[in-house]
């Protein structure tokens, strides 16, 4: 999601207009409160900024003892859509569609 995205959806959610960069701390704590009830994470990635920051909200993940550094890109968790990210999508499309975020709402 880019920081346009997320700022909006977050600002709309406080009631209050967030900078898209300069608040991004204050973004992911609203966006995070609005989606854990769903099991799903908020976070900041690619934190080059402006220019390559995104977010993402992460409906699955695993741990490693020891990180992926060295590891077989092949031996990369490889995770199968379900109920979780069917109720996220719902949610979405519920808070204003993201048509931009790769799906449509129906």
């Amino acid at each position: 999601m880019k920081p346009d995205v997320a700022g909006a959806w977050a600002s709309r959610l406080l009631g209050e207009e967030l900078h898209p960069y300069y608040d991004f701390h204050t973004i992911c704590k609203v966006v995070l409160k609005e989606v854990r009830s769903y099991q799903v994470n908020f976070r900041l990635i690619r934190e080059t900024w402006p220019n390559e920051a995104l977010y993402m909200l992460i409906t699955q993940s695993a741990k490693f003892e020891n990180g992926y550094k060295g590891m077989n890109p092949s031996d990369f968790p490889h995770f199968k859509e379900g109920e979780r990210e069917d109720k996220i999508q719902s949610f979405l499309c519920e808070q204003g569609g993201f048509g931009n975020l790769g799906f449509e709402c129906i």
